[in-house]
């Protein structure tokens, strides 16, 4: 009984997510942990952040030729700061965005699962998706490029600046499976259910990327 009980106020660990997605829903439906998950997801984005904005450049952004050499040095610096602090609360908004979502279907699906449990899940999963950031920021840092497309993503490999080609990259898609697990195990939804859902919102998201394909860059 003594370890019945151990086992399952057992934490979830944010690396076990890459090996044991499963156990680790199980452990958060049982055992929700936010703040220190949280606080490490931060970290690491925001370590990928930082070489990310150092190398960004303001070629690419329309009208930029018109500003003088001295605004134009000024919207940089401006540009990057802002990239660099704003990797400080993109996890928590990202998290936050996902669960009141999940917290709605489960809510029309009649689902016993609290905030903190789905707002929980979607730390962890989110930490998969900082780690393909940091993992991209790190390449492009080392090779000296610099890009708005992932290398991990379709685009990436067919070197095309293609939003849709863009969308299917590889830790995006990890995190649309782990959110179908993640649904299933601790939205307590049905595994059809929770796959449809994720398929659906990717579907939307290539709607969303071929919308702005058409857009003037």
């Amino acid at each position: 009984m003594e370890q019945g009980i151990i086992q399952e106020n057992k934490k979830a660990s944010l690396f076990g997510m890459i090996w044991s997605p499963g156990e680790q829903f199980g452990r958060i439906r049982q055992n929700p942990k936010i703040l220190v998950p949280l606080l490490l997801v931060t970290v690491l984005y925001f370590v990928g952040a930082i070489p990310t904005a150092l190398s960004f450049s303001l070629d690419s952004i329309a009208g930029i030729e018109e500003l003088t050499e001295e605004q134009a040095e000024i919207a940089l610096m401006v540009a990057k700061t802002v990239m660099i602090a704003g990797s400080l609360i993109i996890p928590v908004l990202a998290a936050l965005f996902n669960t009141v979502i999940h917290l709605i279907i489960t809510s029309i699906a009649k689902k016993k699962v609290t905030f903190k449990q789905l707002f929980s899940m979607n730390i962890y999963i989110f930490f998969i998706g900082t780690l393909g950031f940091l993992l991209n920021a790190l390449i492009q840092q080392f090779t000296g490029t610099s890009s708005d497309v992932f290398i991990t993503s379709l685009a990436g490999v067919l070197n095309s600046e293609s939003p849709i080609l863009a969308s299917f990259e590889v830790f995006t898609i990890w995190q649309l499976v782990l959110t179908a697990i993640g649904l299933n195990k601790v939205g307590q939804l049905p595994k059809n259910a929770s796959l449809i859902i994720v398929i659906i919102f990717f579907l939307i998201s290539l709607g969303l990327a071929a919308v702005g394909a058409l857009l003037p860059s």
